[in-house]
């Protein structure tokens, strides 16, 4: 078996390199040419598949052709001589796409903090101006903050007329009601019953006070619901991204060194060496 040759290898490396950036800006070109988006309601919708076989393809042929180059300066004759060189052809091109990708994805990455930076740092300005948390924002208003409010209140005006007493068996009363799984009749006709002793409301502006509080921490805790379904629905998506990407990043790979492997073993010299 002969001896690796870098200098081979380092040529065979560059002219892959050098192809794959050719055949992907010629995909880039064909898929823009391509593009309608005055007729089309989502003209990138099938970019995806469509630039993953390319890229693939393109893969493909810039290692196939390095593999080549390499066992060709070599002057290589055996086959797994040839072949050993495509796959070091195919390994080195790997690391150095690897390199340039990771340096590109850090400065995009990097201005995106930056640019975020700004973002919130505007958004911060804007926050503060506007008004506290107990004044009352138009179309913003929170359910459970006005709850809060109300019930904060209302356990004020307790205080002042029925003492500590009457104000710790309110505060028991709220937090049977809002602290169950299931809010019951019971613990709402409980609540309504001591609005009714220890405030100025009457039996029934205590009833429609509770079944107002209730239907508003109803709502918001329905809200807060369909926020994490929205959130497991995006995150289920990422992952599903993430994995065609990672079998699509295999496959490419896999391919790209047995293309590299076969152009090595294509490119053997036969007879006497000459280059």
């Amino acid at each position: 078996m002969s001896r690796l040759s870098w200098g081979a290898v380092f040529g065979g490396t560059a002219l892959a390199i050098t192809t794959l950036m050719l055949m992907v800006l010629l995909g880039m070109a064909i898929g823009f040419f391509a593009l309608n988006v005055a007729t089309e309601e989502n003209p990138l919708g099938g970019m995806g598949v469509g630039s993953y076989i390319w890229w693939v393809l393109s893969w493909i042929v810039a290692l196939f052709f390095g593999g080549w180059v390499t066992s060709r300066f070599a002057g290589l004759q055996r086959t797994n001589d040839g072949m050993l060189h495509g796959f070091v052809t195919w390994a080195l091109t790997t690391l150095v796409i690897l390199l340039l990708l990771t340096n590109i994805i850090g400065t995009v990455v990097g201005g995106a903090f930056s640019v975020a930076k700004s973002a919130l740092g505007a958004a911060g300005q804007a926050v503060s101006a506007l008004p506290g948390p107990t004044q009352a924002i138009p179309g913003q208003q929170n359910p459970v903050q006005t709850i809060m409010q109300e019930a904060q209140q209302t356990i004020e005006q307790v205080r002042q007329k029925g003492g500590e007493q009457a104000v710790n068996e309110l505060t028991n009363a709220i937090r049977e009601v809002f602290s169950d799984a299931e809010i019951t009749q019971a613990d709402q006709q409980r609540l309504a019953d001591l609005l009714g002793k220890y405030t100025d409301m009457s039996q029934q502006e205590a009833q429609s006070t509770v079944s107002r509080w209730v239907s508003s921490f109803q709502q918001a805790k329905q809200q807060l619901g369909q926020v994490g379904q929205q959130v497991a629905r995006t995150a289920e998506d990422v992952a599903q991204a993430l994995g065609q990407a990672a079998i699509w990043a295999f496959l490419a790979l896999l391919l790209g060194a047995l293309a590299a492997g076969l152009g090595g073993r294509a490119g053997r010299v036969g007879g006497a060496v000459s280059i």
